[in-house]
């Protein structure tokens, strides 16, 4: 898949900027300028969903993702009530949410669109194999930020 260059966290007014771990998030990639979606309600495929207009993304609920931090035990850390930080270098799971199901990536099968990547997939959590093909590292795109602070 393209590179994720930003997330775009679901504003709540009166909190503090930083990224937390239960938040509602967005993915967009600006390689395609498009939002991870999926193309169907009950799809497991992931797709970009192109920008044609900028201002009204259709189906805008299939490119909702949960953000939740995993603990050095890889284990999914709290509850949505004890909302935590997250900083860079921490290790995630993404829960989408229409379909509820995370992002896993596959081990055996390349993107269609960039072959040195792995190709992802949302499944059911009880489907999920090894719980660690769920877990992504968040790292910072440039020099700017370093590993433990607050994205």
């Amino acid at each position: 898949m393209a590179d994720i260059s930003t997330v775009d966290a679901l504003a709540v007014e009166g909190r503090d900027p930083f990224l937390r771990s239960y938040m509602h998030v967005a993915l967009h990639c600006d390689q395609v300028a498009g939002y991870i979606s999926t193309p169907l309600a009950l799809s497991e495929r992931i797709t970009i969903q192109p920008l044609a207009d900028v201002e009204h993304v259709p189906n805008f609920e299939r490119c909702v993702f949960q953000i939740r931090l995993v603990s050095p035990q890889n284990v999914v850390m709290g509850t949505p009530d004890q909302e935590k930080i997250i900083a860079y270098g921490d290790m995630v799971e993404l829960y989408h949410v229409c379909t509820e199901q995370v992002v896993t990536f596959c081990r055996r099968l390349t993107s269609s669109h960039e072959r040195s990547c792995l190709q992802t997939i949302l499944l059911r959590k009880e489907e999920v194999v090894d719980a660690r093909d769920t877990y992504f590292r968040i790292l910072p795109r440039y020099k700017v930020r370093h590993e433990g602070e607050q994205v």
